[in-house]
């Protein structure tokens, strides 16, 4: 048996070396980011992606004091960019700027390079992509209605740009196609900027691409617009019909932009760049340089906890969101009929989010993929149950 004075010295010792371990996290937390980060663009320069990026993290190094380095890996609709990212060092000086192509492409592509439940840490969800349709002009279209009459009698004689296979501007050219009846040939460049050059030079004539991409040569008259891809119109571009009320109803086409690290990074690093995004999304000229990328800026980063089925589906008709009080403020009035908040959860309110009563589909496609990135992560392959744990006094 040990002495005492023994017991003493040990107790001594492992005081002394907690404290050590909370001084040197304290030192950390402290001291991060001590040199530059790196934030991988899955696109070319000069595209939409790349243009929001640039706007918020530069915002974002002049808070943090360091260099925010953009590295764009464009190609193989971000597959290598946000591989590159899921192999990084975990150190927290590693960053991607995913876009709604991270969870379209594990339906696109047989085999991927990485696993995005398992090899990436959500960080943020930036803003919501606002895409339109533009043609050149000297096409003789102003509307949806004159495209789809020209491609039905000029078949197999128009081109649309595309910024690589299975990219919004591709699966929103095809999908418009189905939809019409029409043909027309996709022209695939290496990223929005190449496939935008290409249809100012008149390569070729049509293009379904994201607005900050051509917004200065729509203005100037070099590209006409001509609708909105998503399922409302704009608030950025409000005289801009959407393409389904101009003849293809329920046409729709979105995308979303996002932050992720390597799995494996830091909680506390992965705070602190979340609460210096969210930060820098609430400045006037940040909101200024990105209302052409749609509503809303998504602040929230709420933790998603469940989704509850009530008609037996495997997909949840409501989401279980855990938010601090300035995300339920948000979340209340961006949509107050849509969100119940109660507080019966221990240390934050919880957001009761139902998916059938939004409008607004590229926010419900987002919440959605959101919630399946966590039920992967969690190790299932889906966490919907019902739980009656969470009050439902909204309905009626």
């Amino acid at each position: 048996m040990r002495s005492e004075g023994e017991k003493t010295s040990i107790v001594k010792c492992l005081l002394a070396a907690s404290l050590a371990l909370f001084a040197a996290g304290a030192a950390f937390a402290q001291d991060y980011p001590a040199r530059p980060l790196r934030l991988i663009v899955p696109w070319p320069p000069g595209g939409g992606a790349d243009v929001i990026a640039r706007v918020i993290f530069q915002k974002v190094g002049d808070s943090i004091g360091q260099q925010v380095i953009v590295d764009n890996r464009g190609g193989a609709a971000t597959i290598i960019g946000m591989d590159i990212v899921a192999k990084a060092a975990p150190d927290g000086y590693t960053f991607g700027f995913p876009t709604s192509n991270l969870t379209v492409n594990p339906a696109l592509f047989a085999k991927l390079p990485f696993d995005a439940a398992r090899d990436l840490a959500p960080v943020t969800q930036a803003v919501n992509g606002l895409y339109i349709l533009a043609v050149h002009p000297s096409l003789p279209v102003k509307s949806v209605g004159d495209l789809i009459a020209l491609a039905k009698t000029a078949s197999g004689k128009l081109n649309a740009s595309i910024a690589g296979a299975g990219t919004p501007t591709h699966l929103g050219l095809e999908q418009f196609k189905a939809m019409a009846g029409v043909s027309i040939a996709a022209i695939n460049y290496k990223g929005a900027a190449p496939a935008a050059t290409g249809l100012l030079s008149g390569e070729t004539q049509v293009m379904f691409v994201s607005a900050p991409t051509v917004l200065a040569q729509v203005q100037a008259g070099k590209l006409r617009a001509i609708a909105v891809m998503g399922a409302k119109r704009s608030s950025a571009l409000p005289d801009l019909p959407t393409i389904a009320e101009s003849g293809l109803d329920g046409y729709a086409v979105s995308e979303w932009y996002g932050v992720v690290a390597p799995a494996g990074t830091r909680a506390a690093q992965v705070e602190r760049v979340n609460a210096e995004i969210r930060k820098v999304l609430a400045l006037p000229e940040v909101k200024a340089a990105t209302k052409y990328d749609g509503s809303p800026v998504l602040k929230m980063r709420g933790c998603f906890m469940a989704g509850i089925a009530t008609d037996g589906s495997a997909e949840p008709d409501t989401l279980v969101v855990r938010s601090d009080f300035e995300e339920r403020e948000w979340l209340l009035e961006e949509a107050p009929e849509i969100y119940y908040v109660t507080d019966y959860h221990q240390k934050y309110p919880v957001v009761l989010v139902r998916l059938s009563r939004i409008d607004n589909e590229a926010l419900r496609d987002l919440l959605l993929s959101s919630w399946r990135l966590t039920a992967a992560k969690a190790g299932r392959a889906s966490n919907v149950r019902r739980d009656e744990q969470y009050r439902r006094t909204d309905e009626n």
